[in-house]
Order: structure tokens, then C-alpha cells, then sequence
């Protein structure tokens, strides 16, 4: 980014350096010895995506307890968590988030129209994880209809579009995600447009995908699934802040 910068409010002390914000409390004698240590937050850790009519899907995980992740958009998509502790329950990017441990726990949100595809979409969330599968969302059916985003175990990310006819599938897009830090994860794009993008804390990872030959809507009568994948796919790690909207978003959009 190059821009540098401090400032002092108090006895806190902030500083920009190429594109980061540290910030923390200083004492006088770490002033006399001339020591400050500080604290790193990436400025990815405030992506602020629209909420709008779009939103379809919005699970923020900030209940922080119980057996119900309510969904945030008004569109009634309330998930239930399978095989989940009250300890599963820990803190997230933004307030709270899960703790998925690999088996056979996940949240399922049941089928409903709202979360089909007719032509833009958009599938983002929050994951950590350094062990196994990192985060996902899924989505499809028996006959493979549906779509998905997916951290793979190798550190890079899978995504797939399938209309029940034809179908776009991609892996090993990007590296090195599964190094135990928070990433955000965007896969969008519209059937109309025939792109698709991938997106990792605000920046394209990769080309524009092609998914010209999806010619069809995508309409899977399908659970929507967050921590599993198929039978024996299961995140191990966190998840926070997942969204589906049914339009496309902008790269200003994820970058805002």
C-alpha cells in the first residue's frame, strides 16, 4: 500500500506500515528503554460485504451457544448444528464463531429456494484451520447439481458450479491458506456473465473462471451444508461470517 503513519491517543500508540495497523499500550519505561512491542491486525480483518435484498443467507455465528445458528439476512435460512458441543462455540473474526473438530459435526440449513442459483451468485466466509480441510460450504445433490466453495487440505481452494447437466469444477486455486491465520474467501460471479472469480482477503486469486457451458439454472433439492462437503469431507478448524447472496458482487464491493 505505502502508507506510513502514527499517531498517539492517550498512552496508545497506532501506526500504519504498508498497509497494516499496529496498535497497543505503552508504558513509560518501555518509552525511556526505547521498546515498544505492538500487536498486528490485517486490514482484511475489516471487510465490510453489503446487506441488502441479496443477502439471501447470512450466518455471523454470534448466538454463542445453543443448537441453532439463526440466519441474519430475514430470509428464515436457520441452521441447525449436527454433532456440536457448547465448546464449539468460540471467538471469531467478528464476535463469535465455530469450532468445527472433523467428525461428522457441521450446520445444515435446510433446502430452500432463496439459495438457488437463477443467475449472480456469491458464497463468502471467514476460516482458520492448519490440520485437514479448512472451510466450506456445499450444497448439491445426489446427482451432483448444486455448488460449492471449498479450503482443501493442501492450503488452496476448490469451487464448482453444476446444473445438473454440466458443470464447472476447479482445484488448487492459490496456496499456502491452511498456515493456522484467518482468511476470507469469496467465490462469485453470474451465469449470465459466464465469469466467476475467486477472491481471498479482498484481492483475485487466479484468472476469471469460465463457466460459459452452465447453461442452466442451478436448483439442487439440497440441504446447504457449512463444515462438510460429501460423507467424508469435514472441516477441521474455524468458520465465521458466511454469506450467500443471489447476485454477484463487485470488486469494490470486497474490497470496501
Amino acid at each position: 500500500v505505502g502508507i506510513k503513519g502514527e499517531w498517539r491517543h492517550g498512552d496508545d500508540i497506532t501506526y500504519i506500515d504498508g498497509g497494516k495497523i499496529y496498535t497497543d499500550t505503552i508504558t513509560a519505561e518501555q518509552i525511556a528503554a526505547g521498546t515498544i512491542t505492538a500487536s498486528k491486525i490485517n486490514m482484511a480483518d475489516f471487510i465490510n460485504l453489503p446487506s441488502d435484498e441479496n443477502l439471501v443467507g447470512y450466518w455471523s455465528f454470534d448466538e454463542g451457544s445453543g443448537a441453532l445458528a439463526v440466519d441474519g439476512s430475514g430470509h428464515g435460512n436457520n441452521g441447525t448444528l449436527v454433532d456440536m458441543a457448547e465448546e464449539d462455540w468460540v471467538d471469531g473474526v467478528v464476535g463469535k464463531a465455530l469450532d468445527f473438530a472433523g467428525d461428522d459435526d457441521y450446520v445444515e440449513i435446510p433446502d430452500d429456494e432463496s439459495l438457488d442459483i437463477l443467475d449472480g451468485f456469491t458464497i463468502a466466509f471467514w476460516t482458520k484451520y492448519s490440520l485437514g480441510q479448512g472451510g466450506g460450504v456445499d450444497r448439491r445433490d445426489g446427482a451432483g447439481e448444486g455448488y460449492f466453495l471449498l479450503f482443501q487440505d493442501t492450503g488452496k481452494i476448490a469451487i464448482c458450479l453444476n446444473d445438473g447437466i454440466n458443470q464447472v469444477f476447479r482445484v488448487n486455486i492459490g496456496a499456502g491458506y491452511n498456515d493456522g491465520e484467518w482468511y476470507h474467501g469469496v467465490f462469485t460471479g453470474s451465469l449470465s456473465s459466464g465469469v466467476a472469480k475467486v477472491y481471498v482477503d479482498s484481492e483475485q486469486v487466479g484468472l476469471d473462471i469460465d463457466i460459459s457451458s452452465i447453461t442452466g439454472t442451478i436448483t439442487p433439492d439440497k440441504a446447504l451444508n457449512i463444515g462438510r462437503s460429501t460423507a467424508i469431507w469435514f472441516t477441521i478448524g474455524l468458520m465465521d461470517e458466511v454469506r450467500i447472496y443471489k447476485r454477484g458482487l463487485t470488486e469494490a464491493e470486497i474490497k470496501a
